[in-house]
């Protein structure tokens, strides 16, 4: 049997294909890569740490703070930011499918009908007068159309491995997105707290100097006391209502702030309240070396990388013949109720080869683009784990001074109020003057302010330790994108709990 013969069977025509469809493999996304790094890690963190085994995936439910979890589900839901990271990744998904494609036979189908006049000069036809006749002719068509590259030195699937790390590096960056975002709102909520805190301290203070303004005033009338009391007095009284005026400011943008972030309108009704729990205790810092696998900007980092060497594969196989294979059958016959009949079946098989000669210098060129950006690709990701390494070391680094700070603003404040009653029972005694008393409740007010404020840069920079270490959970994203999910091989990335946990890769 000849292999025109063979071929003139649809059924043999179809398993021709079908071998040829398996044989072509399935794409799978490019390996992880491990280059070199430019600044290696040292195999324990430089900065003082803790030391223990695994860090901490729901890290953000210690705050046992109430409304803050809520906040965080609403943020998840609600915040636009990350929505617009959300379609950042159903187009890297929706990309990835369309790259993958053309991997397989674009078939298409066809119905056709003509109706056809012609006309005859000096051919008479019988039954016609004259030298000019006419005829009017009937055409109808029905056919499937298949078209096929075959790519043999793998030009189409080099195209949709770098199309999955595409989407694996936009997934890491969406699962950063959402850890960032929870990140933001814990701070946010204590930056709220702080603020409310710092009103009520300026309006305590406020309601002291009015206190004291008033005795003085009395006083005065006695001739106990002088103008100059009187005055300072007042003085310190409007520099109080200035004071709290500034914090009631700062407390409204806190508020409207927290709202936004959280996907509510900004009208500044929100009001975080409860104990701050400073005393969760610091995520374990592990090894430089974890962090490689841990940090969602690492992992698309790395992703985009690997999608750089596919692209480079893609640009050399574009200089290679391309081949294709093209099939249509179907029928063409004068009468539209004879569309369905064999007898007046058509056929036909092709095959192509096409070898690019010159383009001038199209080809080469993005061969030699693809290889300077894979240098590009190679320089970020270095730079971004030089990085993510130098956040680890100061944020550790700062765990400790901030605790040094946070103790000692505390032991001043306690000091600043026992001062304080002491020098205001000497001043109703005559033992000091008011310029005194004043500077010891300064200095009271103030102590508290920043010890307030050195409690909430401390819970800030907790936060950012977190997420410098990348701590999380760890699952692969075939609940969302299974299709895409059977070709790729999953990477690993950390991710908030909610979504379905798996360890695999």
């Amino acid at each position: 049997m000849t292999v025109f013969h063979y071929l003139n069977r649809p059924r043999n025509l179809a398993y021709l294909f079908l071998g040829l469809i398996l044989l072509t493999g399935c794409v799978s996304s490019p390996k992880q890569e491990s280059p070199e790094l430019a600044s290696n890690p040292p195999q324990v963190w430089d900065a003082p740490h803790e030391s223990i085994e695994a860090p901490l995936t729901e890290w953000w439910k210690q705050w046992e703070v109430p409304g803050l979890q809520s906040a965080i589900q609403e943020a998840l839901k609600n915040n636009q930011d990350l929505q617009a990271a959300a379609a950042r990744l159903e187009s890297a998904s929706r990309t990835a499918r369309i790259a993958g494609a053309n991997m397989y036979p674009q078939v298409s189908g066809n119905l056709s009908g003509n109706r056809q006049k012609q006309n005859f000069i000096g051919l008479p036809i019988p039954g016609s007068s004259g030298g000019v006749s006419s005829a009017k002719f009937d055409t109808f068509g029905a056919n499937l159309q298949l078209s096929w590259e075959l790519d043999i030195w793998g030009r189409i699937r080099s195209a949709e491995s770098a199309s999955i790390a595409d989407f694996e590096a936009a997934r890491s960056e969406f699962v950063g997105a959402q850890l960032s975002l929870i990140g933001q709102t814990i701070k946010s909520w204590f930056a709220a707290m702080e603020a409310v805190e710092q009103v009520r301290l300026a309006e305590e203070t406020v309601e002291s100097y009015q206190s004291s303004e008033e005795k003085i005033m009395k006083r005065y009338e006695t001739g106990v006391r002088s103008a100059l009391d009187v005055r300072l007095a007042r003085q310190e009284t409007s520099v109080a209502q200035a004071d709290l005026a500034m914090k009631l400011r700062a407390k409204d943008q806190a508020l409207r702030s927290l709202e936004i972030l959280i996907g509510r309108y900004p009208s500044a009704e929100i009001l975080p309240a409860g104990e701050w729990l400073v005393g969760i205790e610091a995520p374990p810092a592990g090894l430089p070396s974890e962090i490689l696998e841990r940090r969602p900007d690492l992992i698309a980092a790395e992703r985009r990388l690997a999608a750089s060497g596919a692209r480079i594969r893609e640009a050399r196989a574009a200089l290679f013949p391309r081949i294709s294979l093209t099939a249509s059958g179907g029928t063409s016959t004068a009468e539209l109720d004879e569309l369905a009949n064999s007898d007046f079946s058509v056929w036909a098989l092709g095959a192509n080869l096409a070898q690019p000669i010159f383009q001038g210098g199209r080809l080469w060129n993005s061969y030699q683009l693809s290889k300077a950006q894979r240098t590009q690709a190679l320089a970020e990701y270095q730079s971004t784990v030089l990085s993510a390494f130098a956040e680890v070391e100061s944020t550790l680094a700062s765990e400790k001074f901030l605790k040094e700070q946070e103790t000692r603003l505390l032991s001043a404040k306690e000091e600043a109020d026992r001062a304080l009653k002491l020098a205001e029972s000497q001043y109703e005694s005559g033992l000091i003057n008011f310029i005194t008393t004043l500077t010891t409740r300064r200095a009271a007010l103030q102590n508290e302010s920043r010890w307030l404020t050195a409690r909430r840069v401390r819970i800030d920079n907790r936060v950012n330790l977190y997420l410098a270490l990348g701590a999380g959970s760890i699952q692969s994203d075939e609940e969302n994108n299974p299709d895409l999910a059977s070709e790729a091989e999953p990477t690993e990335a950390p991710v908030v709990s909610w979504l379905t946990q798996d360890e695999t890769r």
